[in-house]
């Protein structure tokens, strides 16, 4: 802005600038004090000074200043940059150094916010609050300049600029403290925002704003990060917006001994939970939630298309670092650990009082159930998720002597009871593997899960399912009876014969089934003087020892999956006692 007004020395300004002043052309009739918008020139070449307006944004937005003096339209007029106000009503401001506005009324202002649909822009500070000897600071150009509509302030220029100390800080402050349901949005390209709303802060690429608590007391404000949903076009259903969250590398070392420097760590940690010093509970600790989204639903009728696939969550720590020189002898880095650890319980610290520690944070791994289907036709319903833990290979020594590293372990361990000084002692954890059932609507029948364990190394299992109690009479084994591992036939005065699975009905009864799975069947006869005898189904093959069990006795047979391919089941058992 070209200030022009001229006088021979420049002191320090008193309440008006004069030395900072500048003539305008009043674009309407202006009184003393009136803010005006510097919008256009008149065909003289001299600023135009328009009176602001906070019903528009036209006359709120842009270079605004103070008319000193007054003037009818058209005439020459001074303009200043800000201005020290005495002697006026400011008893709508609740304290000094509230905000002073744009008001509604052309070229006035207000100590208290217009009105929405009004723009709200600040223009100064209320320095004394009184309704006749009140005092204000005028000083537009001090304050962000914005643009805005409805409840929402957005910027337009620079996001760097509007968050620095000197504007947007200051900017923010004062909103903050005067007018508890204003928010301010910072948009740099008309697509990204952040917001400010009450305390909050809220990145977001999102047009909807979070819902504002109830006024009072209000909790420590939230930081929401958020993306937009994607848009629908013709050609497409665009993706969700990115949010990426990343840190810096570690500065790389050029000088001996020097370590290089760690990259920047990431963390995301809920508050703690309010104590309490009366008879209220404390508060709990915050949840801290990572969520994949859901697939997209597929609704048109009559078309093929499936529904999106859920998101994943990856949880990956860092590889380690290479130790490349030849002549070195220090270790390359280890992986970086991935842990997951829930809260303990907290100590019950009541002296004589009866109540119990709290219990420790549970652990919960959920994969997603498979997705229902209500096709009448022949479409299938979704398989439910997977739970997979593989743990890392052991690292190849591929040169010299060194030994290969080993495979990493995998260790599930129960929590030990607790100890007690006189009562009884807690029980320690179990663990337990519980396949689940077969599906028990109106089609096929299915076979349950299995719990199957693969390696070499023996294991005993110890299992507290039902086993097959058979009446006294021929039979032929079911799924369940051969998969509870135990069969018993019942007291009786006639040898009795008892046939298996066919192989390939086995081969269905576990599912995952591999070549050389070995799956153990103990046959109990009851009978006080008659045999028991097992028979082979289809492609299951006796080995070893009699198929008769004497009266009174039992047997122990491992079925070996030889071939599973359909078709070409194979399986032989062997009896070992």
């Amino acid at each position: 802005m070209n200030w022009n007004f001229n006088q021979d020395e420049v002191n320090a300004a008193g309440d008006v600038p004069f030395a900072s002043g500048m003539y305008a052309v009043a674009n309407g009739a202006l009184a003393n004090n009136d803010l005006v918008v510097i919008d256009a020139t008149d065909a003289s070449g001299l600023p135009r000074a328009t009176p602001a307006d906070a019903d528009a944004l036209a006359t709120t937005a842009g270079m605004v200043g103070i008319c000193h003096g007054g003037g009818a339209t058209a005439e020459r007029v001074l303009v200043v940059p800000w201005k020290i106000v005495r002697d006026v009503d400011t008893s709508a401001a609740g304290a000094a150094n509230d905000a002073v506005y744009v008001s509604a009324t052309p070229g006035g202002w207000a100590a208290a916010q217009p009105a929405a649909p009004a723009e709200h822009r600040t223009i100064g500070t209320v320095l004394a609050v009184s309704a006749t000897v009140g005092v204000v600071f005028l000083a537009p150009g001090y304050y962000l300049h914005y643009q805005k509509s409805n409840d929402d302030l957005t910027f337009g220029d620079n996001l760097a600029d509007a968050m620095s100390f000197r504007q947007g800080a200051q900017f923010y402050q004062r909103f903050r403290t005067t007018n508890d349901e204003e928010a301010i949005t910072l948009a740099p390209d008309g697509a990204a925002t952040a917001t400010v709303e009450r305390s909050q802060l809220i990145f977001r690429t999102s047009a909807t704003l979070p819902a504002l608590t109830a006024s009072g007391d209000l909790g420590g404000g939230p930081i929401y990060v958020r993306t937009a949903t994607g848009a629908v076009s013709v050609a497409q259903a665009n993706a969700g917006g990115l949010l990426d969250i990343r840190t810096g590398a570690g500065g790389a070392s050029a000088t001996a001994a020097i370590a290089g420097g760690a990259g920047g760590a990431i963390v995301a940690q809920s508050g703690d939970g309010g104590a309490s010093t009366q008879t209220g509970a404390a508060g709990a600790g915050g949840a801290a939630t990572v969520q994949a989204g859901a697939g997209g639903a597929h609704t048109a009728a009559g078309i093929a298309g499936a529904g999106g696939a859920g998101g994943a969550l990856s949880l990956v720590a860092g590889a380690g670092g290479a130790q490349s020189f030849a002549t070195g002898t220090g270790a390359a880095g280890a992986g970086g650990g991935v842990t997951v650890t829930a809260g303990a319980g907290a100590a019950q610290t009541g002296g004589a009082a009866s109540g119990v520690g709290g219990a420790g944070g549970a652990f919960t791994m959920t994969a997603g159930a498979g997705g229902a289907t209500d096709n009448t036709g022949a479409s299938a319903a979704g398989a439910g998720g997977g739970l997979t833990m593989t743990l890392g290979a052991g690292g190849a020594a591929s040169a010299g002597t060194g030994a290969g590293g080993a495979g990493g372990g995998f260790t599930v361990t129960a929590g030990a009871g607790g100890n007690s000084l006189g009562g009884a002692n807690g029980v320690g954890g179990s663990i337990v593997l519980a396949p689940a059932s077969a599906g028990a609507g109106a089609g096929t029948p299915a076979s349950a899960g299995v719990v199957r364990i693969g390696g070499t190394a023996p294991m005993p299992l110890v299992t507290n399912g039902a086993y097959a109690a058979l009446a006294d009479a021929a039979a032929t084994l079911s799924a369940a009876q051969h998969r509870s591992g135990l069969v018993s036939v019942a007291v009786g005065a006639a040898d009795r014969i008892i046939t298996t699975r066919t192989a390939a009905q086995l081969v269905a009864d576990f599912p995952g089934v591999a070549v050389n799975t070995r799956v153990p069947l103990y046959l109990a006869n009851l009978k006080a003087a008659n045999t028991v005898t097992l028979a082979a189904g289809a492609g299951v093959t006796l080995a070893g020892l009699t198929a008769i069990v004497p009266a009174a006795t039992g047997s122990l047979w491992w079925f070996v999956f030889d071939n599973v391919t359909g078709g070409v089941e194979a399986i032989t058992a062997y009896r070992v006692s």
